[in-house]
């Protein structure tokens, strides 16, 4: 007869603990706060806001927008960077489609507006694909999802300047710079630079053996130019419009200079 004791059979383990994919939001969750709050403002900076739509579809769009980071479960700053750039992406197509597609608004530019979409849906396709890339395989330290900690509130002033320090002991970096400017330096300095942009706007042009050339760079257009005088007349017409598009884009205008042929004796500036 045998008297031993029968083993009871082993316990179910627990179920295990379903993950808040939400908690890289919590101040102690896998990812450090300080990296993810700027991870979010960056995602919200790229959202396409109408000025004149209710809070709560704003709301509600900034709320889908951090699910859908969530629902990539980042398991570190890297895999965060993917996500908001994906997530980004996604909004960026989303807002072409709708400038393209937008019949009440019709907009004359829309094939520009479905290849900007079209090249962001690409772009969202290609970040996924990174992210389930990285995914794939344990994070090496720990491995699998890093647990919920504690962190320190960081110091990032504090941190820089530190670094500053470590770096350059001997040169604190909030030390004015010894250098002075004396006129004649400025006046060097700038002679240098306008030397510099004339080679660079006539520096593959004759101007030797080219005629008529006025003390201030104009030309009077003549009955027959010489190919010296045509080359230089071009370039510097050229000029004159780069100039005139530069000036209007400072001034807050968009349309570009209008082409005005010449006749002889017309003077180019």
């Amino acid at each position: 007869m045998n008297d031993s004791v029968p083993t009871p059979p082993a316990s179910p383990p627990p179920p295990a603990a379903e993950y808040d994919r939400n908690a890289i939001f919590s101040l102690d969750g896998p990812i450090d706060p300080l990296f993810m709050d700027e991870s979010v403002r960056t995602l919200l900076r790229t959202m396409p806001l109408e000025t004149e739509e209710p809070d709560s579809w704003i709301s509600r769009r900034m709320f889908t927008a951090l699910s859908a980071l969530a629902a990539l479960h980042p398991r570190d700053e890297i895999e965060v960077m993917l996500g908001v750039q994906a997530v980004a992406a996604y909004q960026a197509a989303s807002t072409g489609w709708y400038l393209a597609m937008n019949h009440h608004l019709p907009r004359g530019d829309s094939t520009r507006h479905l290849n900007a979409a079209a090249s962001a849906a690409r772009t969202f396709d290609t970040m996924i694909k990174a992210i389930e890339r990285r995914q794939a395989k344990p994070l090496s330290i720990p491995i699998g999802r890093p647990p919920c900690q504690s962190w320190e509130e960081a110091d990032p002033v504090g941190q820089l300047d530190a670094w500053c320090n470590r770096l350059c002991p001997e040169e604190p970096y909030d030390q004015p710079s010894p250098v002075t400017w004396t006129p004649e330096a400025l006046r060097t300095a700038r002679d240098m630079r306008d030397a510099e942009e004339f080679a660079a706007d006539y520096g593959d042009l004759d101007l030797t053996n080219t005629q008529g050339i006025e003390p201030d760079g104009g030309i009077v257009v003549s009955e027959q130019p010489t190919t010296q005088q045509e080359a230089y007349m071009a370039r510097r017409y050229a000029l004159n419009l780069r100039d005139q598009h530069r000036a209007n884009l400072k001034a807050g205008l968009k349309q570009r200079p209008k082409i005005i042929p010449f006749r002889t004796g017309d003077r180019i500036p």
